[in-house]
């Protein structure tokens, strides 16, 4: 993604490039806010807020309680706790898991990440697609 930033009264421009396939606008908020207060511009405060998770009934995602291998050596294992749907990968901490507003699609927001679940024609979940840093990483169900 390209963003230009142009302020004609003192005659400068601003091309932000980023390879990171888009995803959130966190860190692209926080700069146009620090341009904006540089050239005394309002803010766009409500921008700044961070993501917020949107509520997952732990009764709707049963079906997709498993663990998914990335590769032999990297899983995420996906769970409920505490009444809240958790996701691990190997090696790392256990963390909560938002919705989305597409159907099997979830939204991991402590590490800018989307989770996108695959069924096949009986609609039993076979696979996911894990979206981070511009990148679609597969994994399939493991039994």
């Amino acid at each position: 993604m390209t963003y230009i930033y142009r302020f004609p009264e003192t005659d400068r421009t601003l091309i932000l490039l980023r390879n990171d396939g888009g995803g959130r606008n966190d860190r692209v908020n926080v700069l146009r806010n620090a341009l904006h207060a540089l050239h005394g511009m309002p803010l766009e405060l409500e921008s700044l807020s961070p993501p917020k998770a949107v509520a997952v009934d732990v009764e709707n995602v049963q079906d997709l309680l498993a663990t998914y291998a990335i590769s032999p050596d990297f899983k995420l294992r996906f769970f409920v706790e505490e009444g809240k749907f958790m996701t691990q990968a190997t090696g790392q901490s256990a963390v909560e898991i938002g919705g989305h507003e597409k159907e099997d699609r979830y939204s991991i927001l402590s590490v800018n990440a989307d989770i996108e679940f695959h069924r096949d024609e009986t609609g039993k979940v076979t696979s996911l697609t894990l979206f981070q840093g511009g990148q679609e990483v597969p994994a399939k169900r493991e039994e």
